[in-house]
Order: structure tokens, then C-alpha cells, then sequence
């Protein structure tokens, strides 16, 4: 330090028994500095990078000369940069050489294209409008590859960046236009991105990126003339899912609901959050009684939800522990927006002011599932970058979640021209923002010319709340008299009660395999178009007209043999039902949740954790992980995958099973495959400064993860 160095210490809370608090600051007591580190740790529960230990901040000492503008490293946003193409690794994504040698992998910005069958327990179904098909959407990924390699394989092309999107993705993949020479004539100028689009290879990807647009009206056109993977894509004809009376309904992250100059009158709310609730407020207004979680103010045809309530990362199939399908969400949303509006149209969600990739906002990219739902109501779901005159025409509502960016007044202003024309505008807020965004969202309400904000608090509850989460309360404390808590199209009803009483997974013959499906209602229930499915989505239709009478059990039994009132049979080649674990599930004709079953009950029967992490190895095979079953019984790990936080993923062999209390070494680098060591034959995968390790099962579904 006396000739020149710079020494910099790094401390962190106690956390896990960490505490090294006293030994760093005996570092700075013999070099005699005048600072000492506290032995505390700092949290906040309203501005944090997702959860109150990782505290947010803006409050800078400018009088230091370390926040201005510096010279970057890596590439140049505002550059161009010219670069062959190495390699069309499918239709999305492309691998290009640098001029100093390097390849990155270019994911094609604002595209998406179906995935291979290698790939499929990356696919979301629910974001490709009229598809219901999974195998469909694999047979179109290669045509998507072999479209890129007709178009760019061998060629240069030119990278070019958006200023709305950052330079890199969550996965390290660097995000980009490609221009290239597809006429002959030696120049680049065409749009590859757009190409894919219009040729119907690819969706758009609901980003913030500036081209949006016009790469959706692209979209349409495709699915209009059923081009390429769009020739299957029929909506109307989509299957209605979870339209049911409006038992209970949840809000994950809320805020409550205030006005302008206080709190919101009964006569406008329809939904309060549970007596058990509570309010953590952040400089906002205290209720005394009730917490409203909804208003309305139907004379500016304007709504505000305390929470971004139709979030897909709520959703069991992408990781959440609880099935929320039986939750009113979106049927008392899309009533919602009925009875705010006085016209017909779309639904349209914002992704424009900076919601995708925000941790308190959604775009179209964050609600596939409630698309799903709207497409069996024949209405559309689109995402809305640009609040142009020509984009709103048509709709009958706009979708706003907390926006990181506010909105122009030549924006406010098209709005309210929307408005005047019948359209309605719904605010959805979020009790985990910056004051920032909430200001924008208030500012927007504001200009639209209601009363209506979102609270400074939130709102959590103990009691009443979903997967024993506080910061995700349910609620049933409604007001009936408004119109929103029937089911959407009427008459669907579903008034049943089904149960799973018995699964015999383990039968000597297949049709000693069955489950037992029972009618615990009053009156008979018709199954027609009714489904019992397992966990890897192998599928059982009962059988056109069957009738289940009141009181009665049905077994549906693997194999094959002749229906009957008692006895249906599957009519399979093999098992489905695993002997170490699975669960049935049956969905009823509108494709709700009707009832599940989950073998054996206790968790530990089939549980593997991550026993150790080898991070720091001094070669690729020193570098492992090593994975034990803790459970009782064997499991086969076929399909199931690791991934670290960068993407980066490895699926274990067919046919692989660790038994019980056993353990495997997943190495790095390469070897043969035995019983104890694996290996993943590539590069360092595990970050020594600290990475996560992600175990999926064949569904796709997260098993467990481990930190460091």
C-alpha cells in the first residue's frame, strides 16, 4: 500500500455461521486505518434485488469519483460489428467469430423458435397462441434450424444491438439483430430476426425490444395464413381451461389499494385481503380495518390490483410447490375487465417501460398461462410495447404492471383516447417495488384521471396465504354485489367432488396396475373429455359418455381389457405408474385440476440432494458434484438434468438409477460412466467466487438446488 496498491476488503452478515467480522477488522487495525466494519446486517424489505437481505440502493456520495461514465469492456452497444457465422445451432441461435478470435453465441433477439425434442422440457406450450401440441411444435424446431442454415449458413453477417435490450442475456448469450445479404446483391440488409418472423418459424418473444411492433403484426399475418409452425394454430378451437366460479383468489407481492387522499370507500372495493392480514408499510397509508387488495372506479374505466396477480412463476409446472389452478385469478380478471369496458377486443399487457425482466413487473412473456385461458374464452392476449393510436384499436382492455419507466404524455394521452372509446386500463401493482416504479404506476393512474393508487406497503398474512407463504396471502373476503366472481362463460360450473382413493403402482401384470378414481358427489358426474395424468404427461382419456354415479369408484387399470361401469383400461404396452414415486392427476373437461394424488407421502421415500460441491479443482475431473439419495428406495434418473446459473446443462444417461443411500460423482471433465462417477465432458462448469447448483426431474419440474 505505501508504494501505491489499493487493498480492498470484502465483508458479509453472519449468515450461516459466517463470521469473519473480527478478523477483517483486525486487518484494517494493524495497517492503522480508521474504519471498522459492524457486526450486523443490513435489510430491506421494499427495496432489495428479491428478497430483504440483498438490499437496493441509489444513495451515493457523488463527492467519490467512482459513479461517472467509464470505458467498457466486451462489446459496444453502439457498434456494429461484422462477423461470419461459425455455426446455426437452431433457428434462435447462432455462433459468430469476433475479429480477435473469440465465438459468442448470438441469441436471435426477439425471436423464439420451437424446441428440439432434446430440448423440450424447455418448451412452454402455453406461449405458442392455438397450439396445444408439444410434439407438433418439436417436428417445426428443425425446419426453423434448417431455415437459418439456408439463410445464413456460411455468411457474414452483421450484428447490430438494441438500445432497449441489454447486451447479454441471464444466460451470458449475447442478444442481437443479424443483418445479411439475402438478395445476392452484396448488401446486408436484411432483417434475419424479422425473416424468421415473417416466414413463420418463430413467435415473438414479448421483450422490451424497439422493433416489437413490427415484428407482431409479422406475427399475425403468419398466423392468419398458417405459415409453417402457425398451420396447426387454431384459437378458437382452444381448449377452455380453470372457468369456475370465483372461490378464492391469491396476490402474490401486494400492496393494498388507497386513494389520493387516503383510504379507499367499501362501495368501491371488491376484494380485501383476510382479517389475518397485515400491512408493512412503506410510508403509505394505514388502514385500520379492512385491507382492499382491489378498487374500481368504474367512471374512468380503471381498475387497481394490489399485486401482479396473474404471474406465471406461480405456476406448479414452472417450479412453484403449490397447484394455484384452482384459484379465480383469471376468470374474475377477465370479469374484471368486462365490467370496466364497454367494447369487445383484445387484451393487451404492456411490455414496454421496462416490466420484462423486472422483478415486480410482467410482460405478455410472464402470463402464457393466462393467454391459455383467454384463448378458451376466444379472446386474444397480446403484448403492447408501443401506445400508438394503431396498436390500441381493436382492444378492449390494456393490462399495466409496475413499470421500472414511466410513461410519455403523448402516451397518457392515447390512452385516454382508448379510454373515451370504451376501452379499460387495469393497474397492477406490487408490494416489493422501488418508490420509482410505484410513483410511475401512480403517475399513469393519475394522468388517466382517477383517484386510485397503489398503497406504500405489503400487505403479507401468516394465516390465510399460499404454500405457507406470508408474502403470498389468498383471500376470500369478498363483496358480492359486484359482478365478477361467476365463472367467465356460464354454466361451467363444476360442482364435484373427486377423489384418488387408491394407487397401486407396483402390480406383477399391468392390469395389476391401476388408480382408482371416486365420485364423492351427489349426483352422477359425467367424465366425458376428463383426463388422469402422471407426472411425465402420459395421458388417459375416459371414454366418451362415461358416467361415474354418485358414491361410486371407477379403477382404471394400465393395460388393456373390455370398459365397464367398474373398469376402464388404459390399453398401454407398459407401466406408468413408478414404483418410487409419482403422482395422478385428474383434470376435468375444461382442463382444471379436479383432484391429485401424490406416492409415497413422504418425501424422504424419494429425495436427492446435493451432498457436496468440488468447485475449486485443480483439473476438470477434481470438479464435481456429488449427488445422494437419501431416500429408501432406488431412483431412476433418466431425463432429469443438471444446470448451473449460467444455462449450462447436463442430462444424466438413460437408464441410470441410484439406489438408495448411494452416491454419484458428476465430474466435469470426461471419463467412462460407472455406477459411482459420471461425466459431463466439457469445460469448468462451477464458479469459485460461489454458483448455484439446479437439479430437474424428467417433467422438467425443480427437484432441489444448492447454493455456495
Amino acid at each position: 500500500m505505501s508504494n501505491g496498491g489499493w487493498l480492498f476488503l470484502h465483508d458479509q452478515s453472519d449468515y450461516g455461521n459466517y463470521d469473519q467480522t473480527a478478523n477483517l477488522n483486525d486487518i484494517a487495525g494493524y495497517l492503522e486505518l480508521a474504519f471498522r466494519f459492524n457486526d450486523d446486517q443490513v435489510t430491506d424489505d421494499f427495496r432489495n434485488a428479491g428478497e430483504p437481505y440483498q438490499p437496493v440502493t441509489t444513495q451515493f456520495n457523488t463527492a467519490f469519483d467512482y459513479f461517472g461514465d467509464r470505458d467498457g469492456l466486451g462489446l459496444d452497444p453502439n457498434k456494429t460489428y461484422t462477423v461470419p457465422v461459425k455455426e446455426v445451432i437452431d433457428g434462435d441461435t447462432v455462433k459468430v467469430t469476433f475479429d480477435d478470435g473469440t465465438t459468442e453465441n448470438i441469441r436471435i433477439l426477439g425471436t423464439d423458435t420451437p424446441e428440439k425434442e432434446v430440448n423440450d422440457q424447455y418448451e412452454r406450450i402455453q406461449e405458442w397462441e392455438g397450439i396445444e401440441s408439444n410434439t407438433y411444435l418439436e417436428s417445426k424446431a428443425a425446419d426453423a434450424t434448417d431455415f437459418g442454415k439456408s439463410e445464413l449458413g456460411g455468411k457474414t453477417v452483421d450484428l447490430v444491438f438494441d438500445d432497449n435490450e441489454p447486451v447479454r442475456d441471464a444466460f451470458g448469450r449475447v442478444l442481437g439483430y443479424l443483418y445479411y445479404d439475402k438478395s445476392g446483391d452484396g448488401t446486408r440488409n436484411a432483417n434475419y430476426n424479422h425473416q424468421l418472423v415473417k416466414q413463420g418459424h418463430a413467435r415473438v418473444y414479448d421483450s422490451s425490444f424497439s422493433k416489437h411492433s413490427a415484428f407482431i403484426d409479422s406475427e399475425e399475418t403468419a398466423r392468419a395464413n398458417g405459415t409453417q409452425v402457425w398451420a396447426e394454430s387454431d384459437p378458437a378451437n382452444s381448449s377452455e381451461i380453470r372457468d369456475n366460479p370465483v372461490d378464492d383468489l391469491f396476490f402474490p407481492k401486494t400492496a393494498s389499494v388507497r386513494t389520493a387522499t387516503g383510504g379507499v370507500s367499501d362501495s368501491r372495493v371488491p376484494v380485501y385481503a383476510e382479517t389475518t392480514a397485515t400491512q408493512n408499510l412503506d410510508g403509505g397509508y394505514s388502514y385500520g380495518g379492512d385491507i382492499p387488495l382491489v378498487a374500481v372506479d368504474e367512471s374512468a374505466n380503471v381498475a387497481v390490483v394490489g399485486g401482479p396477480f396473474i404471474d406465471e412463476g406461480y405456476e406448479k409446472n414452472e417450479g412453484y410447490s403449490t397447484d394455484t389452478s384452482s384459484y379465480g385469478n383469471y376468470p374474475f380478471l377477465t370479469n374484471l375487465v368486462d365490467y370496466l369496458a364497454d367494447t369487445s377486443g383484445d387484451v393487451l399487457i404492456d411490455g414496454g417501460h421496462g416490466q420484462f425482466g423486472a422483478d415486480y413487473g410482467l410482460s405478455a412473456e410472464d402470463a402464457a398461462y393466462y393467454m391459455r385461458y383467454l384463448e378458451g374464452q376466444d379472446i386474444a392476449f397480446e403484448g403492447i410495447n408501443d401506445f400508438t393510436s394503431a396498436n390500441l384499436d381493436g382492444a378492449r382492455a390494456v393490462v399495466v404492471t409496475t413499470p421500472p419507466e414511466s410513461f410519455t404524455q403523448t402516451e397518457i394521452d392515447n390512452l385516454n383516447t382508448f379510454v373515451s372509446n370504451g376501452g379499460a386500463v387495469v393497474l397492477m401493482g406490487s408490494g416489493k417495488t422501488t418508490p420509482e416504479a410505484r410513483g410511475n404506476i401512480n403517475s399513469l393512474a393519475s394522468g388517466l384521471g382517477t383517484d386510485l393508487r397503489v398503497n406504500a406497503d405489503q400487505v403479507t398474512d401468516d394465516t390465510n396465504s399460499v404454500a405457507t407463504s406470508s408474502e403470498v396471502p389468498e383471500t376470500t373476503a369478498f363483496d358480492s354485489s359486484f359482478p365478477l366472481f361467476d365463472a367467465y362463460t356460464p354454466g361451467t360450473s363444476s360442482g364435484y367432488s373427486v377423489s384418488i382413493p387408491t394407487i397401486s403402482e407396483d402390480g406383477s401384470t399391468l392390469n395389476d396396475e391401476y388408480v382408482d378414481v371416486k365420485n364423492g358427489g351427489s349426483s352422477s358426474l359425467d367424465l366425458t373429455g376428463w383426463t388422469l395424468e402422471d407426472e411425465a404427461g402420459n395421458s388417459y382419456q375416459f371414454p366418451d359418455g362415461f358416467s361415474l354415479a354418485a358414491g361410486d369408484t371407477v379403477r382404471v387399470h394400465t393395460g388393456s381389457g373390455t370398459d365397464s361401469s367398474t373398469d376402464l383400461y388404459w390399453g398401454r404396452g407398459s407401466a406408468v405408474w413408478n414404483n418410487s414415486g409419482d403422482t395422478a392427476y385428474v383434470y376435468d373437461d375444461a382442463n382444471n385440476l379436479a383432484t391429485e394424488q401424490t406416492y409415497p407421502t413422504n418425501d424422504s421415500d424419494s429425495k436427492i440432494a446435493v451432498k457436496t460441491v468440488n468447485e475449486d479443482g485443480s483439473t476438470l475431473n477434481d470438479e464435481y458434484v456429488d449427488f445422494e439419495n437419501t431416500g429408501s428406495s432406488g431412483e431412476d434418473l433418466t431425463g432429469w438434468t443438471v444446470e448451473d446459473e449460467a444455462g449450462n446443462s447436463y442430462q444424466f444417461p438413460d437408464g441410470f438409477s441410484l439406489g438408495a443411500a448411494d452416491v454419484v460423482r458428476l465430474h466435469s471433465g470426461d471419463g467412462t460412466d460407472s455406477a459411482t462417477d459420471l461425466y459431463w465432458g466439457g469445460s469448468y462448469i462451477w464458479n469459485n467466487g460461489g454458483d448455484t447448483v439446479y437439479l430437474y426431474d424428467d417433467t422438467g419440474s425443480l427437484h432441489t438446488d444448492y447454493s455456495y
